[in-house]
């Protein structure tokens, strides 16, 4: 399938050539014709950009170390046995890779390398054009796989829209001056006023920080119960922090489309695709446009559109980011209108009926059982010291609070029947460890210890065989007055008596 311009790599997974070549430089599948001499004058630019700096911030001044609402890079320090412990990248815009590069944000497993130096597509944001092909249609930031019939159908015949947005903290809307001024809030906003005569009702089912991995489990808990009609999905940037490989990213984005399709057919949804100044997205977006591709979902890329605006109007990256992520107010209202300008394009004309999906068999193993358990309501065979709080730190009791421990040697047994089993929990400079174990086995450790306080998750165990299994978990303390929060257990399987 032929995707439009700025996705980072091809359909397929396969990866996108970057070639430079004297008079003709193409990135990203995107060619320029360029004079000699003015690649030379490009050169000395940057160079002189570097020396003297950006320029002046345009919009609010954020400091970056804000709990639970920047993203995560994996930090291997922090990682034992088969767990996967988080930590948020607050870079200042150099978009660092885990390996500690600039710019070269290759990933082990991802199909695609990026180069921090792509020269800026030219196109004028505000103009659209479209092109069909084969029935998808290509606009300058979208590819349009499906109408969504149902959702035109639901607004001007049922009167009635619910829509979820679930991501990490540019979908929260970390960064503007106000949360009202997110592209969640103004996409809400402009449905609004578009169908003056339908109720809309918003879901805001986002985490600063966490990837798709975690949306998995948590989905059923904090969107699926809704009913979402249409459901906007963001997760490109955190999934290419957290270093998942291709592979686990379809199969996490597939179980989640899947799993909002099997609840309800009716249901349309849209890829938004975020970046960085390092274009770590570049390596996860051909992982969501081959799930995308196959489920006939729409995807929308805002951040070409902004790189399209820094050209056309000759600003710099800061005037539309607040960090090397997150974008101001300027950056949102870029990322809104573009995503409305794709909605102007799908929701015109009318609908005869409702059209059920029908789900392709699946391309990957995908885990329809993942499950988010609470801690308060969900039954611990044996459990000394270990107790239930009505808060989790950064969360509240959104998940109903914590199960928390500050008694070294504090053990407690969950009995499960499901091939993986995982926590989302605290890290933070308060924070011991845990040793955890299956069914009496080697014991391995999770270390919760970090500079600052945020919440993550980490799957302990994988491709367990799908039988009843015993999962032993005991708080280490490492020194006086540290204890661990866990804030959700996250199970492929079901949670026994």
């Amino acid at each position: 399938m032929l995707l439009k311009k700025y996705f980072g790599g091809k359909a397929d997974g396969s990866s996108t050539s970057f070639n430079f070549t004297i008079g003709l430089i193409s990135v990203g599948g995107h060619k320029m014709k360029k004079h000699i001499c003015l690649i030379c004058a490009l050169f000395v630019f940057l160079f002189t950009a570097c020396a003297c700096g950006e320029g002046a911030e345009i919009g609010p001044s954020y400091n970056s170390e804000v709990s639970g609402s920047a993203d995560y890079t994996e930090d291997t320090e922090h990682l034992t046995g088969d767990s996967t412990a988080l930590t948020r990248d607050t870079g200042g815009g150099s978009g660092t890779s885990s390996s500690g590069k600039t710019g070269d944000t290759k990933s082990e497993g991802t199909a695609a390398k990026t180069d921090a130096t792509t020269t800026p597509p030219t196109k004028k944001p505000g103009t659209t054009t479209s092109q069909n092909n084969g029935g998808v249609i290509q606009m300058d930031y979208a590819v349009l796989r499906s109408g969504m019939l149902n959702t035109i159908y639901k607004l001007k015949n049922n009167k009635k829209l619910t829509v979820g947005y679930i991501g990490g903290s540019v979908t929260s809307g970390y960064g503007a001056s106000n949360e009202n001024n997110s592209w969640r809030v103004e996409t809400e906003k402009w449905l609004k006023n578009a169908f003056p005569g339908a109720q809309i009702t918003a879901v805001n089912a986002s985490i600063g920080g966490t990837g798709s991995e975690l949306a998995m489990y948590r989905l059923e808990h904090d969107l699926l119960k809704h009913n979402p009609d249409l459901v906007f999905i963001e997760f490109a940037v955190n999934d290419a922090y957290i270093n998942y490989t291709s592979e686990q990213i379809m199969v996490q984005i597939e179980t989640i489309c899947r799993k909002i399709n099997n609840k309800n057919p009716y249901t349309d949804i849209i890829m938004v695709y975020v970046n960085d100044r390092g274009r770590s997205s570049d390596n996860t977006i051909p992982a969501y446009e081959t799930i995308a591709d196959l489920y006939k979902t729409n995807s929308v890329n805002v951040y070409s559109a902004v790189l399209d605006a820094m050209d056309a109007e000759n600003r710099p990256f800061s005037y539309y980011f607040m960090d090397h992520v997150h974008p101001n107010d300027m950056g949102y209202k870029v990322y809104a209108d573009t995503i409305i300008g794709v909605l102007q394009e799908t929701l015109k004309g009318s609908s005869s009926g409702l059209t059920a999906k029908k789900l392709p068999n699946p391309r990957t193993n995908v885990k329809m059982n993942a499950t988010l358990y609470r801690p308060d309501q969900t039954p611990l065979n044996s459990n000394n010291g270990w107790e239930n709080r009505d808060q989790f730190p950064w969360l509240g009791s959104t998940y109903g609070g914590s199960l928390t421990s500050n008694k070294d040697g504090s053990v407690f047994t969950i009995k499960l029947k499901g091939t993986d089993f995982g926590i989302l929990y605290e890290i933070g400079p308060n924070a011991g460890s845990i040793r955890y174990s299956v069914d009496g086995g080697a014991e391995k450790t999770l270390d919760g210890n970090y500079s600052y306080s945020t919440p993550t998750n980490a799957i302990l165990f994988r491709g367990l065989k799908d039988e009843v299994h015993t999962i032993t978990i005991t708080f280490k303390a490492l020194s006086a007055g540290k204890e661990f929060n866990i804030g959700a257990f996250l199970v492929a399987g079901t949670v026994l008596q």
